[in-house]
């Protein structure tokens, strides 16, 4: 007698053309972020690789109040932005294939 197929198995099965494209966006969108992360121009060397690193290099970089306070303000206002702006592309793109999942 063969197996049964249990029932978990086949709801979660997805076609690959559906996914592939929306795989393809959200690992652009990883890589977009990656490079927000540790991109210079922001009072950052360009080497972080986190968040915090980025924090630390704004603040390591820094030479007076003035210029800390511009690359916060800078960093707050276009990297961070931006960053929240693939983030939600993401899970856009994640809650698509999990429509189409079930």
């Amino acid at each position: 007698m063969g197996k049964k197929k249990k029932r978990n198995a086949t709801r979660w099965s997805i076609d690959d053309k559906y996914a592939n494209d929306r795989l393809s966006k959200i690992n652009g969108y990883m890589d977009e972020i990656k490079n927000l992360i540790g991109k210079r121009g922001d009072g950052v060397n360009g080497s972080a690789k986190t968040l915090i690193g980025c924090i630390e290099g704004l603040n390591n970089e820094a030479k007076d109040g003035k210029a800390l306070t511009d690359a916060y303000n800078k960093f707050n206002n276009t990297t961070l932005v931006n960053i929240q702006k693939r983030l939600k592309e993401m899970d856009d793109n994640f809650d698509w294939i999990d429509r189409i999942a079930k």
